[in-house]
């Protein structure tokens, strides 16, 4: 996974997963990710990122993109108003909430 069409200031750019054996791309995140949050679980199953950084704000919106099976590379919204996460666990996730009367700590998964 990598950035393209990175601009520095906001801290963000377009997400990007390719395969490494063909170079067949895989993934291209719909909004803007944060230079430093998407990784991938331990196991690979599952892509995490905040997508749509608000570099102001620091936060977005928390999406799974699981890289197997029926769901494969399809994104499932977690939250919004994501300000971090740990790193995915499996389909599962630990990540934290600031906003909208919603600030704290909260565990949420992908289908």
């Amino acid at each position: 996974a990598a950035l393209g069409d990175v601009d520095p200031a906001a801290d963000r750019g377009s997400l990007v997963v390719r395969d490494t054996a063909s170079g067949t791309q895989r993934y291209t995140s719909a909004a803007s990710v944060s230079s430093t949050w998407f990784d991938f679980s331990d196991d690979g199953s599952v892509l995490a990122a905040l997508r749509g950084w608000d570099a102001g704000l620091l936060r977005g919106e928390l999406v799974l993109v699981p890289t197997g099976g029926a769901s494969a590379w399809r994104e499932a919204v977690v939250d919004d108003g994501v300000t971090f996460y740990q790193r995915p666990r499996g389909a599962r996730v630990i990540y934290g909430v600031r906003g909208g009367g919603r600030d704290g700590l909260w565990l949420g998964g992908a289908p």
